[in-house]
């Protein structure tokens, strides 16, 4: 299960135009990670028995393609199937450098089932992609990450730990989506040990 909780509510968007597009970097080269200026704020998030720590750094921008999942959140890992099988029909799946959820409003203000999200994927060259992805740009910036590990059904308690209380003091999200960057996927990397980056763009 992907899912993101506790989700501010404004979209940054940019809709696939009807037609063939090409598809950009993901990232600028060695950005694929996040870089920038590091620094551990806050206390970590006790979720289960796993401690997540909250950094604030300077996320790249990136260029993102991705599937539209409506609907409940927990939902999107069906989208996510449909991903990967689009990926590889498209014979696709081998320039995969990055995958992501995108999540565009807030469940609090926006009922279960008009919530929407993305599917995403990013790749490592500029390369033609079919006209069901959509592309998703991420300004990138001055961000709240916490790094979560262990199986995605962890996600939900480690989403509403930071915004109720994980982001230091004086700072507050930005109208920006946030997003989960997922640094390792099954079967590859066992369960326990699944690596999932929680981004929330800030303010300032």
């Amino acid at each position: 299960m992907l899912a993101g909780y506790m989700t501010p509510g404004a979209a940054i968007c940019n809709a696939a135009a009807r037609r063939r597009c090409r598809a950009r970097p993901a990232t600028e080269p060695r950005a694929v990670d996040g870089c920038g200026s590091r620094g551990i704020v806050g206390r970590p998030a006790a979720v289960g028995t796993k401690m997540y720590p909250v950094e604030i750094r300077k996320m790249p921008p990136l260029t993102l393609f991705g599937l539209p999942h409506r609907g409940p959140y927990p939902g999107i890992g069906a989208t996510f199937l449909k991903l990967g099988h689009l990926l590889d029909a498209s014979g696709l799946s081998g320039q995969v450098v990055l995958r992501a959820g995108v999540y565009h409003d807030d469940p609090a203000r926006v009922a279960p089932d008009r919530l929407r999200s993305h599917a995403c994927c990013g790749f490592g060259a500029e390369i033609w992609v079919p006209l069901a992805f959509d592309r998703i740009v991420i300004e990138g910036g001055r961000s709240a990450v916490m790094t979560c590990s262990g199986p995605y059904s962890r996600l939900a308690a480690a989403w509403a730990w930071l915004y109720a209380e994980g982001l230091p003091s004086g700072e507050s999200p930005a109208a920006a989506p946030p997003y989960e960057i997922y640094r390792s996927l099954y079967p590859a990397v066992p369960v326990e040990r699944q690596l999932t980056e929680v981004v929330v763009p800030l303010t300032s």
